[in-house]
């Protein structure tokens, strides 16, 4: 390479870096009498996701993403949904764990993009509360976390209002 210095990989931190990216995604369907949660955020909505933990379709995704790019797995390995010690679990426990994993790597979330999908709440009034909230919960700059919503236009479970769906891609630097 040019003047002595290799091509490929970040030089950071006193040792060469990688670029991982991770692919999430979740879904979870929406019933009466449990609380709406969302990004780490509670809805008023009167329905919530049913799930193991909180059903928090963003954080899942999230998490999955963010294991993904570590090629961790996902976060049905490190919370079980058989497992009845963490039936109900908040979700934001559930990213703390992957952070600590991403941490314990001598990784750094970059970037993390996500697109929820959804007909009911209505969303983007929520926009920079979900932002805040994932970049207190990621510890980052929220200028590294993007949200957006879309709709189903009235197709499948999600686009009749019974599920929520979330989509997240999580971008990294990694020890080479």
């Amino acid at each position: 390479a040019r003047g002595g210095r290799r091509s490929g990989g970040a030089r950071r931190r006193g040792g060469r870096r990688r670029t991982a990216v991770g692919f999430g995604f979740d879904i979870h369907k929406l019933v009466a009498g449990r609380d709406l949660w969302l990004a780490g955020i509670k809805l008023d909505h009167p329905k919530g996701l049913l799930g193991h933990s909180d059903g928090d379709a963003v954080l899942h995704a999230a998490g999955d993403a963010i294991l993904g790019a570590l090629g961790a797995g996902e976060i049905g390995i490190m919370f079980p949904p058989d497992n009845p010690k963490i039936k109900n679990i908040a979700s934001s426990d559930i990213i703390a764990a992957v952070m600590a994993k991403l941490i314990t790597a001598g990784g750094t979330l970059v970037h993390l993009d996500v697109t929820l999908v959804a007909e009911q709440p209505k969303l983007k009034p929520h926009y920079e509360a979900f932002r805040a909230s994932l970049a207190g919960l990621l510890s980052v700059v929220p200028e590294r976390v993007n949200l957006k919503a879309k709709s189903h236009e009235g197709l499948d479970a999600v686009g009749h209002g019974e599920a929520i769906a979330c989509y997240a891609v999580a971008t990294l630097l990694l020890p080479a």
